[in-house]
């Protein structure tokens, strides 16, 4: 398991590392596929718990990424008039179609499904939108980083320390694996790591190394808080793995559940004082 999910990760970082470098359309077509990919195993999921999803109006919706990328749009003030009054164009069609579905497919469909669409759609496409704001901003090569790294950093000290150490369980009625100790150990190294890329690639100073840290916090809460959302919907489901796409990590929300929580806080920490 241990060695599947290290070749994945030197396959894998390469691809979203040069997505970082190049940005723009690049960088936005790694981001739709892995949207259309979660949203899949998203959907998968609940349809094996017996529910219907409108799976092609959530696909749909992720339209909207390749635009933000295309147009390299860094917050919703730099959006024209024209391309939002198109974009809520755009979803207001998508809802009421889905409505006529739900309308005259009541065999298949009901209102379950519309919530389980809708809500995948704010849960994930909506969430990575801001890995592209983030992205595109002013010295968004390096600050796409924060939102990567504190993440997996929490995610792999909190794993490897965990199965070590671990004594005391964190929440065992969603995640019996998951422990306090690993979790501490998870928050260290998110602020640990952030500090340290941003002295070495941005600034330094006492000021900075506080954003840094604060930065570092803030993934290494909400990057488990992520996680373990995402279990409970896997508890909830009775299922053990998203997908099995990555190797030794499972699907791609196994991999990066933790980052839909962080990426929207850092978008607007670094909006504030950045």
């Amino acid at each position: 398991m241990l060695k599947f999910r290290v070749l994945t990760s030197i396959i894998g970082l390469p691809i979203l590392a040069a997505g970082f470098l190049l940005g723009g359309i690049p960088f936005a077509s790694v981001i739709f596929a892995v949207c259309i990919i979660a949203l899949y195993e998203f959907y998968r999921t609940f349809e094996k718990a017996g529910f219907t999803p409108l799976k092609m109006i959530g696909y749909l919706c992720c339209i909207p990424v390749l635009a933000v990328g295309i147009l390299k749009i860094n917050t919703l003030n730099t959006i024209t008039p024209l391309v939002l009054n198109l974009m809520i164009l755009f979803f207001i069609l998508l809802i009421i179609i889905s409505f006529l579905i739900i309308l005259f497919r009541k065999d298949r469909y009901s209102f379950d499904s519309l919530a389980i669409t809708f809500a995948a759609v704010l849960y994930i496409p909506f969430m990575f939108l801001f890995t592209l704001f983030v992205r595109n901003m002013p010295n968004g090569a390096y600050f796409i980083w924060f939102i990567f790294i504190g993440a997996w950093a929490t995610d792999t000290f909190a794993y490897f320390i965990g199965r070590k150490f671990g004594k005391h369980k964190l929440i065992p009625e969603v995640s019996p694996n998951k422990t306090v100790e690993g979790s501490v150990a998870g928050l260290a190294a998110a602020i640990l790591f952030t500090v340290v890329f941003g002295c070495l690639f941005f600034h330094t100073g006492m000021i900075y190394i506080v954003h840094y840290s604060v930065i570092g916090v803030i993934s290494g809460i909400f990057s488990q808080l992520g996680d373990l959302t995402a279990s409970s919907i896997k508890r909830f489901t009775r299922v053990k793995d998203y997908g099995n796409i990555l190797p030794g990590h499972g699907g791609i929300m196994d991999r990066f559940d933790s980052i839909l929580f962080i990426a929207p806080l850092i978008y607007f920490y670094l909006c504030v004082f950045f």
